[in-house]
């Protein structure tokens, strides 16, 4: 299988379902077994830990008070 690169787009989009199964209490090899049968490309229990750790940082930067 050839590596895929994942555009903005569906990294955005990726980091929406992560976020929700996330919530719901998956866990993060189970959230990438299950975009693997969403999307056509896979990607790793790690990487589903970094997209999650920018969703949060970004959350908190787009939430503190000015």
């Amino acid at each position: 299988m050839a590596k895929h690169k994942r555009t903005p787009h569906m990294r955005e989009m990726d980091y929406a379902l992560e976020n929700a199964l996330h919530l719901k209490g998956y866990r993060n090899w189970e959230i990438a077994q299950h975009l693997a049968t969403v999307r056509p490309y896979r990607i790793s229990p790690q990487q589903v830990g970094y997209d999650l750790s920018f969703v949060r940082k970004r959350w908190a930067e787009r939430t503190v008070m000015k």
